[in-house]
């Protein structure tokens, strides 16, 4: 039996897009730290957007990357506790890193 050539097609474009998926989805890959704009959200009356120069990523404990979720929007970003109460949230940009602290001030109680 001799397969029509539409199914053999849609049956490899299936196949990749299970196996790529992450990709297809928007999943984010990490990005440099030290290029990265934070802000500390564990004061949100003070906190402002700043580029996280090298020496200011020493005060951080130890980072987690998330490819999306802070405070709802689709950022990735890493979020790093520092040894003496604070932690930043790290974005890749400027903007998402302004949306993201407008959308946490928005939301406070």
């Amino acid at each position: 039996m001799h397969l029509p050539r539409v199914f053999a097609f849609g049956s490899l474009a299936l196949v990749l897009a299970i196996h790529y998926g992450d990709t297809a989805q928007g999943k984010e890959s990490p990005f440099a730290l030290s290029s990265g704009v934070g802000f500390n959200w564990l004061d949100p009356e003070s906190a402002r957007c700043a580029r996280i120069a090298a020496a200011n990523s020493k005060r951080f404990k130890a980072c987690e990357f998330r490819d999306s979720g802070a405070f709802g929007l689709a950022y990735a970003y890493y979020s790093c506790p520092t040894d003496d109460g604070a932690e930043f949230l790290v974005f890749r940009s400027s903007s998402e890193c302004q949306e993201t602290l407008e959308t946490m001030q928005a939301n406070a109680p």
